[in-house]
C-alpha cells in the first residue's frame, strides 16, 4: 500500500510482508492488506530534523492498532489512521517552525535595536577633544627711536641749479659715497638764503634713509640738514667735521652699539613710524653752534669727537637753534 499527502510530508510504513506504505505524493494507492507495523519519527521540538531525513535518536512509536487501541477493521481504517498520524505530526512541525521563526525575528530585531542604540550612543556622546593650550608668545621688544635710526652721511654738492617751476627750490646733485649709492638728486628750499654759485663744492650733512619723492616734479631722494633761526629768518648749512670723508656716517656717542656703530632704520620704517618727528625736536645747536642730539655732539664714525675739528657745526656757529 502506497500513500502520499504532500511534498512536505514523508513517512515510512513497514508491512510484515515487506509491502511499503509511503506518503510522498498527493494521491493514495493501495496494495493487499497485511498486519502493519508503522515506524514514525516523532519531533520533540522545532530543532529536530524533518520527517524526510533519516531516522535518528528521536523516539519511535509503533502504530499497530486502529481507533481506541483496537485493531484496524479494514484497509480504509488502516489508511485513515496513518493519514491522521502524519497530518498531526506535520501540523506540530509547522507550528514549531513558526514559533522558532518568530523567536529568530524577535532576536534579530532586538539585536538590531541594540546595535542602533550603540551607534546612537556613540554619535550622541563623541569623545571630547582636549583643547591645546596656546603658547604664550613673548611680546616683541619695543623699538627705541633715537638719532641712531637716522642714516646721516657726509656729502658734497657737485651740481646745483634753480628749479624752473618752484621759486624756493634748488635742484642739487650730491655725492654721499658709494656705500649708499653715490650721487643723489635732492631738492632744497634754500633759494631765499643762498645763491646757486654758493652751493657747488659745499660740504653738507645728508639724511639718506628717506624715500624718494617728487618735489614739484623733481625726484628728490634725501634731505640736506640745516640750522634754522626763525626769529631772524636765517637758514644755514650744518657742516661735517673738517677731517671727515665723503660718505662717512654721522653718529652720536652714547647712541651706538658696543662697537661704536649704529643700525639705521629702513626708508619704510622711517616713514611709517614718523621717526623724523620723534628725533628732530632733540636735534639742536648748542651755545657754540655745535650740532647736538639731546646735548651730545654729532661726529663721524671715523672721528674721535674730542675737539672742535671732530664735531659737526652750523655755519657761522649759529647758536641754540633747531636743526632740520
Amino acid at each position: 500500500m502506497k500513500i502520499v499527502l504532500s511534498n512536505r510530508i514523508s513517512c515510512l510504513v513497514v508491512l510484515a510482508s515487506s509491502t511499503i506504505v509511503t506518503v510522498s505524493t498527493a494521491f493514495v494507492t493501495q496494495q493487499p492488506r497485511t498486519p502493519t507495523v508503522l515506524l514514525l519519527q516523532r519531533q520533540n521540538n522545532a530543532r529536530n530534523p524533518s520527517l524526510s531525513s533519516s531516522l535518528s535518536s528521536s523516539s519511535l512509536f509503533m502504530a499497530k492498532n486502529g481507533r481506541g487501541g483496537d485493531a484496524a477493521a479494514s484497509k480504509e481504517e488502516d489508511i485513515e489512521l496513518v493519514v491522521k498520524i502524519l497530518m498531526k505530526d506535520d501540523d506540530e512541525k509547522e507550528d514549531n517552525a513558526a514559533t522558532n521563526e518568530g523567536v529568530a525575528v524577535v532576536g534579530d530585531d532586538v539585536g538590531a535595536k541594540e546595535g542602533e542604540t550603540e551607534t546612537e550612543t556613540e554619535t550622541e556622546f563623541p569623545p571630547k577633544k582636549k583643547k591645546k593650550k596656546k603658547k604664550t608668545q613673548a611680546a616683541p621688544a619695543a623699538v627705541v627711536i633715537d638719532i641712531s635710526k637716522l642714516d646721516i652721511r657726509v656729502g658734497l654738492i657737485t651740481k646745483a641749479c634753480e628749479h624752473e617751476d618752484a621759486d624756493k627750490l634748488f635742484c642739487e646733485e650730491i655725492d654721499i659715497g658709494d656705500t649708499v649709492g653715490g650721487q643723489r638728486s635732492i631738492a632744497s628750499g634754500l633759494r631765499a638764503y643762498y645763491d646757486v654759485d654758493d652751493l657747488v663744492g659745499q660740504r653738507v650733512l645728508v639724511l639718506a634713509n628717506l624715500k624718494s619723492r617728487k618735489l614739484v616734479g623733481f625726484p628728490s631722494h634725501g634731505m640736506v640738514l640745516c640750522a634754522i633761526d626763525e626769529e631772524n629768518d636765517k637758514v644755514v648749512f650744518v657742516e661735517p667735521p673738517q677731517n671727515a670723508n665723503i660718505g662717512d656716517q654721522i653718529i652720536c656717542r652714547g647712541y651706538t652699539d658696543q662697537n661704536g656703530e649704529i643700525q639705521p632704520a629702513s626708508e619704510n620704517q622711517v616713514a611709517k613710524k614718523k621717526m623724523m618727528n620723534i628725533v628732530f625736536p632733540d636735534l639742536k645747536t648748542n651755545s657754540d653752534g655745535v650740532a647736538t642730539y639731546k646735548g651730545v655732539p654729532l661726529t663721524t664714525n671715523t672721528s674721535s669727537g674730542t675737539d672742535d675739528n671732530d664735531v659737526c657745526k652750523a655755519q657761522n656757529n649759529m647758536p641754540n637753534v633747531p636743526i632740520s
